[in-house]
């Protein structure tokens, strides 16, 4: 397994290869440790959760304006390195997420399983395995 930089508070989450979604803001809902930091910022472990909102999802037909949210989870790939007795999440961790957009009037749908990653981890000084 490659050493990659761990996942701390100020990270970004992206759109995985795949998606049918792009744009909006992912908000993170998980909380960092107080206690392991890197860089001065705590470090996320175990499962990542977010939201997702403002973005965009195929399915609109073209030039409807619409807008699509949703949440879904980020799993640890990391296999030696803890903090809070718990796996640290790091670069390129990968997970999905679900949710809904709307299109004006009556008009809703669902998608689900949408890739997404961690493409940046927010510091470039601690790497974990």
């Amino acid at each position: 397994m490659a050493l990659k930089f761990v996942a701390v508070n100020g990270l970004t989450i992206s759109h995985g290869a795949g998606s049918n979604c792009s744009g909006g803001t992912f908000t993170v809902s998980s909380t960092e440790s107080s206690k392991c930091m890197a860089e001065g910022k705590g470090m996320y472990r175990g499962t990542l959760a977010f939201s997702w909102s403002g973005g965009n999802c195929s399915g609109p037909p073209p030039g409807v304006p619409g807008s699509a949210a949703g949440s879904g989870t980020i799993n640890v790939t990391a296999t030696k390195n803890k903090a809070d007795s718990q796996l640290v999440l790091r670069v390129d961790d990968t997970g999905t997420m679900s949710g809904t957009y709307t299109i004006p009037g009556p008009s809703q749908s669902a998608f689900t399983n949408q890739p997404v990653k961690i493409s940046d981890a927010g510091q470039t000084k601690v790497k974990g395995e």
